[in-house]
């Protein structure tokens, strides 16, 4: 189809079948752990489009559309972007997909660009973007400070890459130098050490496969700095937020022995996760996503992952100044979440959280308390792997993007947020 178509560390022996077990579970609920294995992943594709939605007191949302021109098929995974890539001043979209409903994986997938109108209409658009190259996250930064938006993906198919990209739709592969020892969860991107260039961060997907690495830009190309994981290590997300308004990004990441956090210094890189609740079942925290959604100035974390007995789902921290303590204790247990994000998605200005997870996509706010509680669940979203925000129409709400196993979607929930009929 064309695209116009629309813990503690376990001993080292037990490590393997620890992330084997996750992959277990992942099976149950369809999730982003599973992309790993194109086996695995297509014997549970069907069972977790299929996921029957709970109807114990979660309001379902009546969501506006703006998704004219998006595929509504196809299995797509890795964390979505929003950005302005060609300057007209709408936000356009960067998605990964693994491969169209008919396709055999290994001959479709890869990196699809489109770009917005700020109407609700896209069309693929994009020259120069390598094809065949897998699924994966994506993130956008003017990575060599020309003034144009450059994009970094970890594909699922090779080491990962980045384009560059010129400020009208065309890129060029700077990726020479990025060398790792297997496929990539996801990847990240930003100036880490206030040089004024960007560092390119990549996480290994799988045990052995070269853990957690920084790359420098070095004569036309890029090098290794910094192993910050061992080769044995994997994870599944990073994020660059930052932390102490010093200007400079740090690292978060969830990574097999639970959420990470470094800072870059003179030194290398100084480890800022003290507080942080480790986990039992190696990989099962999934989504980090740094933020301030209670609004008071502060870095605050939240972790979404699988659920068992002795493990949140979802973990709200907020940053001490020294250290990381928990708080909103109130959100679900019952079921996992595959990936999370932040957003004002009823133009308030307050924070909402969106997590897409087991029974599909939930939108939590802020109450009189100040804690976070349920405010309904998205129609037909159990197939929800990966999702971000962002004000794709410049009204000042910000829309849900999601992206799984029904193609890709943009939704709009202010009016049913706010009661509007």
């Amino acid at each position: 189809m064309p695209p116009s178509e629309n813990h503690r560390r376990t001993p080292l022996l037990l490590r393997a079948t620890t992330a084997l077990l996750v992959v277990a579970v992942a099976a149950v609920y369809g999730s982003y752990a599973l992309r790993g294995s194109p086996d695995a992943a297509a014997s549970g594709e069907a069972e977790a489009s299929a996921v029957p939605q709970p109807t114990t007191g979660i309001d379902p949302l009546e969501p506006e559309t703006l998704a004219e021109g998006l595929p509504s098929s196809g299995h797509w995974r890795g964390k979505p972007a929003l950005a302005d890539l060609d300057g007209d001043g709408h936000l356009d979209l960067v998605t990964a997909l693994r491969k169209w409903d008919d396709d055999d994986v290994t001959e479709s997938g890869g990196l699809f660009l489109w770009r917005g109108d700020g109407a609700g209409n896209w069309e693929a658009f994009g020259e120069g973007i390598p094809a065949g190259m897998g699924y994966g996250g994506a993130r956008v930064l003017d990575a060599d400070a020309d003034g144009d938006l450059d994009i970094a993906f970890s594909c699922h198919n090779r080491a990962p890459l980045l384009l560059l990209g010129d400020g009208a739709g065309n890129f060029e592969e700077l990726s020479g130098g990025i060398e790792v020892d297997g496929p990539c969860s996801d990847v990240a991107l930003g100036d880490l050490d206030g040089d004024g260039i960007a560092e390119l961060a990549a996480m290994a997907f799988f045990p052995k496969g070269g853990g957690l690495s920084i790359f420098a830009r070095d004569d036309g190309g890029w090098r290794r700095i910094e192993r910050l994981l061992t080769e044995r290590d994997f994870g599944a997300q990073l994020r660059l937020h930052d932390l102490d308004g010093d200007e400079r990004p740090e690292i978060f990441a969830t990574t097999e022995t639970g959420p990470k956090v470094w800072r870059a210094n003179a030194d290398g890189f100084e480890d800022l996760s003290a507080g942080l609740d480790a986990i039992d079942i190696g990989g099962s925290d999934l989504a980090v996503v740094p933020g301030d959604p209670d609004g008071d100035g502060a870095c605050d974390l939240l972790i979404a992952g699988m659920t068992y007995e002795g493990h949140a789902p979802l973990r709200l921290y907020r940053w001490t100044g020294e250290a990381w303590e928990r708080y909103a204790l109130d959100l679900p247990t019952e079921e996992a979440f595959f990936d999370a994000d932040f957003g004002d998605l009823d133009g308030d200005g307050s924070t909402e959280i969106v997590a897409a997870g087991k029974y599909g996509v939930r939108v939590f706010r802020r109450n009189a308390s100040g804690d976070f509680e349920s405010a309904g669940r998205l129609p037909d979203s159990a197939g929800v792997l990966h999702l971000t925000t962002g004000d794709v129409d410049r009204n000042g709400v910000d829309e849900i993007v999601t992206v799984g196993f029904a193609g890709v979607r943009v939704l709009n929930v202010a009016k049913s947020l706010r009661g509007i009929e």
